[in-house]
C-alpha cells in the first residue's frame, strides 16, 4: 500500500481533456439518453432510470423518470428553450440492487452557432424539400452559368500540376475495371453443381429465413425508433434477399437519413401492399403460402390417382397449371412444363405435368428461400420408363459463364441400364460411392437456364407374379410337414413369409411417384432377405422329417436315436437275461464221482453283462445310420441379397482383438435407431471396411448376440444366433 501512495504521488499530474457534449438547438427537442448494460455486457430491461439537469447558472433545469425500449435504450426527450450554454447532466439508473449514474451533460446553441458539417448531416430534420423549392430555383435560374463565377473556372483548368486524361487512357481505365468486374463474378457466382436425387429434392427452409428476417426487421425498427441506425440487420437483410426495397434502405443508410429509413421500414403491421420492408415480409410470406397451397393440391391429386378418371385429372391439372404460371418468377417455366418424351397413355403424360408443375412450384421456393447471389438448382423424376431431369442456372447478370454439373444415380442402375443420355452428358464410376454419376459443362448467358436428362430402365420393381412364385413355394414346403411335429414351427414361418409378401405389394401399390418406387424396391429388397432365410429354415424342417418319415421315426425330431437306441438295449437285454436263466434252469445237479462237464460260455457270469453291452453299442450305432438326417434338398431360391451400399463417413477403424467381449449368450431385444434422412449399414464383420450385408433406412427392434465398446452383432429374430451381422454400437438404444 505504501508503494502504491508513493508511486501516485510522483506521477506527474495531467490537465483533465475536455468532454464533447452533446450540441442542442434553441427552442427545440433534445433526445438524451444512454444503452445499459450489466458486467457481462447484457442489456439491463426493468431498470428505473431519472434524467436530472441544470441551468448553466446551476439552477435546476428538469428532473424527470427515462423511458425504455426493449433492448434497454434509457431516454428523455428534453424541450430545450432560448438559455444558452453547457446544462450539467446525469442519469441515474436503479437495475436491482445496483445503482449506477453517468454525465449527460449537453450544450445549446442558437442555430447556425458553430455547427460543423457533421453537425449539419447528422441533423434528423435535414432535407431539401423542407427549403420549399430552393432546390428547384437554382437549377432554373436564367443567370446560373458557369462563366459567371469570373476566371475561376479556367483557373482550374489551367492550374500547373492539373493533368488531363486521354480518351485511350480512359477506355484503358474503363476496361479494366470491366475485367475486374468479371473476375469478381467469376469467383463469387461461380454455380458449381452437385446434385443427388435426394439432394435435388430437398430446398432450404423458406419459414425459418422469414422468421430471422422479421426479427432482423423489428431490431431495425426499434433502432430506427431511438435515434440509431443498425447497420448489422441491414447487412444480414442485404444478404438474405435481392430485392429492391433492401437496396433502398441500404442506400438511406448510408446517407444516414433516419426520416427515409423509417419511411422504408414501415411498422410491423404493414400487409404485403405497402411498400415497405414489413410489408415485403408479408409479401413474401402469401407467396410462399400460396406456392404451399398448389403444391398441396397436386399432392392430394398423385394420392388418389388410381381412383380417378382420366377427365377428371384433365381438368383438375389445367387448372393446377394455369394457378402454377401465374405464381410463376422462374425463368423459362414455360419450358420447364414440357414433358422429355410423350406417351400414347395420356393419364401418363398427365402425370409427368403433375411431377414437372411440383418441381416448379420447389423452384420458386427455392429462389425465395436461397440467399441473394446463390445459383438455383433442382432434379426430379418423370415416368416412362425413368427418366432424371435437371435444371441448371446461371445467376449473374452480368457475365456468361461456363457451368459444370454433376449429379449422381441410385446405386441399383448399372450403364446397361441408360437407355437415353443427354447429348452434353457423359457417365462415369464412383468407386467410394459405387454410384454411376452424370457430368456435363455449359456455358450459358446471363440468367439462362438449361435443362437435361437422362433416360433409364426402371429396375425398381417386383412383379406380382415373382412375389405369387414365392408364397407358392412357401406353400409347398408346408406341405410334407403335415402330421409331423415340425408342422407348427412350419406354420409360424409359412405366415411370417405371407406377412411379408403381403407387405411388399401394400407399399409398392402407394408408390406413386417414381421417389417413392424406389425406396419402396430397396425396403423390399430388406424384406425379401428375411422371406428368403425363413424359406430355406423351412427348407431344413422339411429335410428333418423326410429322415424321420419312416416307421423307425414317428417319435420325431431329434429324440428319436435316444429313444429306440434306449428301446433295442432294454428287449436286448431281457432276451439275454431269459438265456441266461434258461441256463441256470437246465444245469444238471452234482455227481461226486463223476468226471467234471466243460465249462458252458454262457455260465459265467461277468460274461453275459459284457455281451450285453456290446449289443446295446452296436445297436445304438446301427440306429444312428439307419436315422441319420438326409442331405437338405438343394435352394429352390436364389437368395436376393441387398447390392452393398456406401457406409458412413467416419474414420476407417479395425475392431481391436484384444477388447474385452461380452457374448451375452441369449438375444437380447434392443432397438436400432437410424438418424433421420439417413441410414445405418450393416456388414459382414465389425469393420467399417468390412462389406455392407444391408442397409436399414428406418428404425427397427432387432436382438444382440454379441457386443463390445464398439460393435455388435445383431439379428432380427433369436434364429439369427449363427449369422454374422454386425453394426456399430452407436445406434442401439
Amino acid at each position: 500500500m505504501i508503494f502504491l501512495l508513493t508511486l501516485l504521488w510522483l506521477l506527474p499530474v495531467k490537465p483533465a481533456v475536455a468532454a464533447t457534449y452533446q450540441q442542442c438547438p434553441v427552442s427545440s427537442t433534445c433526445t438524451i439518453g444512454e444503452w445499459l448494460y450489466d458486467d457481462e455486457y447484457q442489456p439491463q430491461t426493468g431498470a428505473v432510470c431519472t434524467l436530472t439537469a441544470k441551468y448553466p447558472d446551476g439552477s435546476d433545469f428538469l428532473t424527470a423518470s427515462a423511458s425504455a425500449t426493449a433492448d434497454a435504450w434509457y431516454y428523455y426527450d428534453a424541450a430545450i428553450g432560448t438559455t444558452e450554454g453547457l446544462y450539467p447532466a446525469n442519469l441515474c439508473c436503479t437495475s436491482g440492487s445496483d445503482y449506477l449514474c453517468l454525465d449527460k451533460s449537453f450544450e445549446v446553441k442558437a442555430a447556425g452557432a458553430a455547427l460543423t458539417a457533421a453537425d449539419v448531416w447528422a441533423s434528423s430534420s435535414r432535407s431539401l424539400t423542407s427549403f420549399g423549392s430552393l432546390a428547384t430555383d437554382v437549377w432554373n435560374n436564367s443567370t446560373r452559368s458557369l462563366t459567371s463565377f469570373g476566371d475561376l473556372i479556367s483557373n482550374v483548368w489551367n492550374y500547373s500540376t492539373t493533368t488531363t486524361n486521354t480518351p485511350a487512357v480512359i477506355t484503358n481505365i474503363v476496361q479494366e475495371q470491366t475485367e475486374q468486374r468479371e473476375l469478381l463474378e467469376k469467383l463469387v457466382n461461380a454455380p458449381v453443381v452437385s446434385l443427388s436425387l435426394e439432394e435435388g429434392r430437398s430446398i432450404p427452409d423458406l419459414n425459418t429465413k422469414l422468421e430471422q428476417s422479421r426479427t432482423q426487421a423489428n431490431a431495425l425498427y426499434e433502432a430506427i425508433q431511438s435515434g440509431k441506425i443498425n447497420n448489422p440487420e441491414l447487412l444480414t437483410l442485404a444478404e438474405a434477399w435481392d430485392a429492391p426495397i433492401i437496396l433502398e434502405l441500404n442506400l438511406a443508410a448510408s446517407l444516414k437519413n433516419l426520416a427515409l429509413l423509417s419511411e422504408l421500414v414501415g411498422e410491423p403491421g404493414n400487409d404485403s401492399q405497402e411498400p415497405t420492408l414489413f410489408g415485403f415480409l408479408a409479401k413474401v410470406s402469401e407467396r410462399n403460402d400460396s406456392l404451399k397451397a398448389e403444391s398441396q393440391k397436386l399432392a392430394v391429386l398423385l394420392d388418389d390417382w388410381n381412383g380417378l378418371g382420366e377427365s377428371v385429372l384433365d381438368r383438375a391439372i389445367t387448372n393446377s397449371r394455369k394457378q402454377v404460371l401465374a405464381l410463376n418468377e422462374y425463368p423459362g417455366g414455360d419450358q420447364l412444363l414440357q414433358p422429355t418424351k410423350t406417351s400414347q397413355d395420356q393419364k401418363l403424360n398427365l402425370k409427368n405435368l403433375v411431377f414437372n408443375l411440383q418441381a416448379l412450384l420447389g423452384l420458386n421456393r427455392q429462389i425465395l428461400a436461397i440467399n441473394a447471389g446463390e445459383s438455383v438448382r433442382a432434379l426430379w423424376l418423370e415416368e416412362g420408363s425413368i427418366i432424371f431431369r435437371g435444371v441448371i442456372t446461371n445467376p449473374s447478370a452480368v457475365i456468361s459463364q461456363t457451368v459444370p454439373l454433376k449429379f449422381y444415380l441410385p446405386r441399383e442402375l448399372k450403364t446397361e441400364d441408360i437407355l437415353t443420355l443427354d447429348p452434353s452428358l457423359e457417365t462415369h464410376y464412383d468407386t467410394t460411392e459405387e454410384a454411376l454419376f452424370v457430368t456435363g459443362s455449359y456455358t450459358l448467358a446471363p440468367e439462362e437456364t438449361r435443362l437435361v436428362f437422362v433416360e433409364v430402365e426402371d429396375v425398381w420393381q417386383l412383379t406380382a407374379g415373382e412375389l405369387e412364385t414365392i408364397k407358392k413355394q412357401a406353400a409347398e414346403l408346408l406341405k410334407p410337414l403335415e402330421k409331423t411335429s415340425y408342422f407348427s414351427q412350419g406354420t409360424v414361418l409359412k405366415s411370417q413369409i405371407d406377412v411379408n409378401l403381403d407387405k411388399i405389394l401394400l407399399t409398392q401399390s402407394k408408390a406413386i411417384t417414381p421417389e417413392n418406387r424406389i425406396r419402396a424396391y430397396r425396403e423390399a429388397r430388406l424384406e425379401l432377405n428375411g422371406i428368403n432365410t425363413n424359406i430355406q429354415r423351412l427348407q431344413d424342417l422339411v429335410a428333418q422329417a423326410s429322415g424321420t418319415g419312416s416307421i423307425f421315426g414317428f417319435v420325431g425330431g431329434v429324440q428319436t436315436v435316444a429313444v429306440w437306441g434306449i428301446l433295442l438295449v432294454v428287449i436286448a437285454s431281457f432276451v439275454f437275461l431269459t438265456i441266461y436263466m434258461r441256463q441256470l434252469k437246465s444245469r444238471p445237479a452234482k455227481a461226486p464221482a463223476a468226471p467234471k462237464p466243460p465249462a458252458i460260455p454262457w455260465s459265467n457270469p461277468v460274461l453275459i453283462p459284457a455281451v450285453i453291452l456290446a449289443t446295446a453299442i452296436i445297436t445304438v450305432m446301427i440306429t444312428q445310420l439307419i436315422l441319420k438326417p438326409k442331405t437338405a434338398p438343394a435352394t429352390i431360391l436364389q437368395v436376393i441379397e441387398p447390392s452393398p451400399l456406401a457406409s458412413p463417413s467416419l474414420k476407417p477403424q479395425e475392431i481391436n482383438i484384444k477388447q474385452e467381449k461380452q457374448v451375452l449368450g441369449t438375444a437380447t431385444p434392443k432397438h436400432l435407431t437410424v438418424p433421420a434422412d439417413s441410414s445405418v449399414n450393416i456388414r459382414s464383420r465389425p469393420s467399417l471396411d468390412a462389406q455392407v450385408v444391408m442397409r436399414l433406412k428406418t428404425s427397427v427392434d432387432i436382438f444382440v448376440f454379441e457386443q463390445n465398446s464398439d460393435w455388435s452383432r445383431v439379428g432380427f429374430s433369436p434364429d439369427d444366433l449363427k449369422q454374422s451381422w454386425w453394426v456399430s454400437s452407436q445406434f442401439l438404444d
